[in-house]
């Protein structure tokens, strides 16, 4: 009897897992407090996923936007010490230009010759280079499709010739690749001071020229190298070459 009136009263009674909350309990009743269950609402799990992806968003683009500066500087840091590679390479050669002549019974005729698109001279040999003695060089702009190219050639030097050899194609050294424009100007005076009688006729005062034929009775005083590059692209600042003694021979 004992037993069956426990299990009645435990089943009329109301279950501590019920969702009705009582605030009192009746006389003689089972009291229990409701507990409640641990762990996020559905709201509380939206705002926190909003703000993860804010997170993750801002620190995306806070590493991409890293990357493209890291590219940036690597692009640029590459670019000048192309440049500075190219610059010493042709400041070196043209600083050693030898101001030879070519032989012949007609008119003296200096070894060099420039034009707004190339130029050619006689000058040592480079220092990596094994083989001792003169050689020829000529900087040109070829074209290569839409793009213009800086191509240095080099052949040893013929004293016999009378007149720069052409050289062949493994005797050409791409320098710079995919420029828009590439010109070459010189400054100085292709006529020397001419003597009549007692009286010494002025030079005419140096200036910039186009073109500096072989024919002309001194060697220019500077070369200008202006190499213009496509949109985009690093720009190369105008590169100025000194001849040896102001290019006199």
């Amino acid at each position: 009897m004992e037993l069956r009136s426990r299990l009645s009263r435990s089943w009329l009674e109301p279950s501590c897992r019920s969702a009705v909350p009582r605030r009192e309990s009746r006389p003689g009743g089972h009291s229990c407090r409701l507990r409640r269950n641990s762990g996020f609402t559905l709201l509380e799990v939206l705002v926190a996923v909003v703000i993860m992806a804010v997170i993750m968003t801002t620190a995306f683009g806070a590493l991409r936007l890293g990357g493209r500066s890291w590219e940036a500087g690597v692009t640029r840091a590459t670019g000048n010490e192309r440049f500075r590679a190219v610059a010493g390479l042709l400041r070196r050669q043209v600083s050693q230009v030898i101001p030879l002549t070519w032989p012949g019974d007609t008119k003296k005729r200096i070894a060099f010759e420039g034009a707004s698109d190339q130029l050619r001279f006689v000058s040592p040999a480079p220092q990596q280079h094994r083989q001792a003695g003169l050689f020829e060089y000529g900087l040109s702009a070829q074209r290569d499709g839409p793009e213009t190219n800086l191509i240095l050639s080099f052949i040893p030097f013929n004293p016999d010739a009378e007149a720069f050899q052409r050289p062949a194609r493994h005797q050409q050294l791409l320098l710079v690749a995919g420029l828009q424009r590439l010109s070459f100007d010189y400054f100085g005076s292709p006529a020397k001071a001419a003597v009549r009688g007692r009286a010494r006729a002025s030079a005419p005062p140096p200036s910039w020229h186009q073109r500096w034929d072989a024919d002309a009775q001194s060697f220019p005083d500077l070369i200008r190298v202006r190499m213009e590059v496509n949109e985009g692209q690093q720009p190369w600042p105008e590169l100025y070459l000194a001849l040896p003694a102001g290019g006199s021979q």
